[in-house]
């Protein structure tokens, strides 16, 4: 059974901070060189777990942010910066400071006004937008963290609804221009939420895959219970007991009870940390979780060690197999320096 450990964040991190810890060495003498993912952490998330190919995202992220989507068409609806250059417009950052009634306000005033073009906004979280629509919606979407930082004209919908769409999302940017909750944020020095980002739908009875799932709060956490919760899997709560990783994974690599359809039969473990946000988290990420995971992998606990984390708009993953003991010993004795891929862009 292979183990998911996905870090939010991590790469924002220094090349020097990852340096002074071994675990990231032993990971890079155990892994392959990373993947990238353009489609960001989610699309990482996704594939590293197997689920099924072109698996929506917004259903799984909606169930697992606290939503019911029931039998609906859903599709994320992120909320956004926009700005306006001379020639283009640049989706600048994914608000994520929303307080709870900033959040409430905006998503009521949208779902009021879409309502007869059969759209209802919700927002399980504040910072966790979705849009449901009754009816299967054929548009082709760019998920939002491969649009951070760039141009708007190549990643806007295409396919045979996307026309709808694109209408639907500048009277999104005209509803929010000049909201009073958008004007309060500027006066206190904060983003304003002048757009939303369309990305990632489908219905949840196109997902689901059995997965057992300890996760903190936010985006990647809202992912990794969609995917339990969808394929029967079971879902910990956060955080875990201290010595949570070694005993339990022992225990379901022996066959032993994970909860739900998990245990024996679950295709994977997730585990998603805390954002890690400062050379602190950085330490706190490599002796609390990464060499722990390591160990398991040194002994045979998990077939699979999968780091996956994102930052500095990357997302990559790096994958170990349990090694033999001339690859453990090499592991240790020549070290290998744990290197971040480069941004490609545009």
């Amino acid at each position: 059974m292979p183990l998911l450990l996905v870090a939010p964040g991590l790469l924002s991190s220094p090349a020097d901070a990852f340096d002074r810890h071994r675990a990231f060495a032993t990971l890079a003498g155990h892994a392959d060189d990373a993947r990238t993912h353009p489609e960001g952490i989610a699309g990482a998330m996704l594939a590293a777990s197997r689920c099924p190919i072109d698996t929506p995202v917004a259903p799984l992220a909606a169930l697992g942010a606290g939503a019911d989507p029931g039998n609906a068409f859903v599709i994320v609806a992120d909320p956004v910066h926009f700005d306006a250059g001379h020639n283009d417009v640049v989706l600048t950052q994914r608000v994520d400071d929303l307080e709870r009634d900033e959040a409430d306000a905006l998503v009521a005033m949208l779902s009021a006004h879409f309502a007869d073009d059969g759209l209802r906004f919700v927002a399980p979280r504040a910072g966790a937008w979705f849009v449901l629509a009754a009816q299967t919606q054929e548009v082709a979407t760019t998920p939002v963290d491969a649009v951070v930082g760039r141009s708007l004209i190549a990643h806007l919908p295409q396919g045979p609804a996307a026309g709808p769409w694109k209408r639907w999302q500048d009277e999104v940017g005209m509803l929010l221009h000049d909201h009073p909750v958008n004007a309060a944020r500027e006066a206190r020095g904060r983003p304003s939420v002048n757009a939303v980002w369309f990305w990632g739908g489908g219905r949840l009875a196109d997902a689901g895959i059995a997965v057992d799932v300890t996760t903190a709060a936010g985006r990647a956490g809202d992912i990794a219970r969609g995917i339990a919760l969808a394929g029967g899997g079971s879902v910990a709560p956060w955080p875990p007991p201290a010595g949570w990783l070694d005993p339990s994974l022992r225990r379901r690599g022996a066959g032993g009870n994970g909860g739900g359809n998990g245990g024996a039969n679950a295709a994977a473990t997730i585990v998603v940390t805390d954002t890690v946000g400062s050379v602190g988290d950085v330490a706190a990420f490599a002796r609390d979780w990464l060499a722990p995971a390591l160990v398991l992998l040194e002994r045979g606990c998990i077939d699979a060690l999968h780091v996956v984390a994102d930052g500095s708009g990357i997302a990559a993953t790096w994958t170990g197999r349990a090694p033999g003991r001339l690859a453990r010993l090499r592991a240790r004795w020549r070290r290998r320096r744990f290197r971040i891929p480069v941004a490609v862009g545009e």
